[in-house]
């Protein structure tokens, strides 16, 4: 099974910079958030405090100018960013930072739990797959009661059911079907919901 972890939940880059002169440059972050995509890593970037302009080289002979731009990076490679970062009195700053290889994440071991109780507890209190979370543009999680009705369909990166019909009404216990697609493969079953 796929572990997103801590990974995905963003990585901080502290750079440190200088005062002196007239220049705004402190002790400055630059934040980096990678998340997992379907075929690649995106790579989502900050500028740092107090540049007026930026130039961005993602290593793979890709520029940017954009002031936080979005890259995409192939999973299995060691990713290297650097920026020019230049304040309103033209003073110049350039942070460098590199990351291991990321492996693609493993869409065919897949856990989905059979029991969930949204019940407002802060355990167990979705439904969806297990370590995935963030990976929702791939995949495709649809909820039915047993009558067929559907109850809910994941959007965008949302792929966790909080035990809510689309009209925003509390299912009621009992036992529901779900079909699970990730890149391809699909899992279809059924769990119990209860409170």
């Amino acid at each position: 099974m796929f572990s997103a972890g801590a990974l995905w939940k963003g990585i901080t880059l502290v750079a440190l910079g200088y005062i002196g002169g007239t220049s705004l440059w402190a002790q400055d972050e630059l934040l980096v958030r990678f998340e997992p995509g379907c075929e690649e890593l995106r790579g989502f970037f900050t500028r740092p405090a107090g540049a007026v302009s930026t130039t961005w080289d993602f290593g793979d002979g890709t520029t940017s100018t954009a002031t936080d731009p979005v890259h995409p990076f192939p999973y299995g490679q060691p990713i290297a960013v650097t920026v020019v970062a230049v304040d309103a009195f033209g003073e110049q700053q350039t942070y460098t930072q590199s990351w291991p290889a990321v492996p693609r994440p493993d869409l065919t071991a897949i856990e989905l739990p059979t029991v969930f109780t949204p019940n407002g507890d802060g355990v167990n209190d979705t439904f969806g797959p297990i370590g995935l979370e963030d990976l929702g543009p791939c995949t495709q999680l649809t909820i039915w009661n047993r009558f067929g009705q559907g109850l809910f369909r994941s959007e965008v990166n949302d792929i966790t059911w909080d035990g809510r019909s689309f009209a925003g009404e509390m299912a009621v216990p009992g036992v529901y079907f779900y079909a699970f697609t990730a890149g391809g493969p699909e899992w279809t079953g059924h769990l119990t919901l209860m409170r």
